[in-house]
């Protein structure tokens, strides 16, 4: 195709040419989208990443994510790990807005809802944490 100085075009070059609405589509999977909302959810002050000693078993590694599609928007259903004692509701409020606002900046899919569940856990520095009955 002619550039309208006579210089053909490769096809790539066509295409980007073209209005954004006939260029095509991005696909966001499902997974990539959980990978964000659990970073976003380790980037917000309070949280921090857990595993319980059978996490890996089951799967119960913290922050975890799962993501329900509606359309062209989604939903994000969070389990985040909270240092104890912390302001665990103030934690969820802001891993919720800022789930919210990253997963969608960086993904460009509208996150409709953001559902957190926030589970305390005793810190590492917690005096308690490696005493044993004797």
């Amino acid at each position: 195709m002619a550039d309208g100085s006579g210089t053909t075009l490769p096809a790539a070059l066509v295409g980007a040419r073209a209005p954004a609405d006939q260029r095509g589509r991005l696909e966001v999977r499902d997974k990539v989208l959980r990978r964000i909302a659990e970073h976003a959810a380790l980037q917000t002050p309070g949280t921090t990443s857990h595993e319980p000693a059978l996490g890996r078993l089951r799967g119960a590694t913290l922050p975890r994510a799962e993501v329900v599609r509606r359309g062209r928007t989604a939903r994000v259903v969070l389990d985040v790990a909270c240092g104890w004692p912390a302001p665990v509701a103030r934690i969820a409020a802001e891993v919720r807005e800022h789930v919210r606002a990253e997963t969608a900046r960086l993904s460009g899919v509208p996150i409709t809802r953001v559902d957190v569940t926030a589970h305390a856990v005793v810190g590492s520095d917690d005096p308690r944490a490696g005493r044993r009955v004797e």
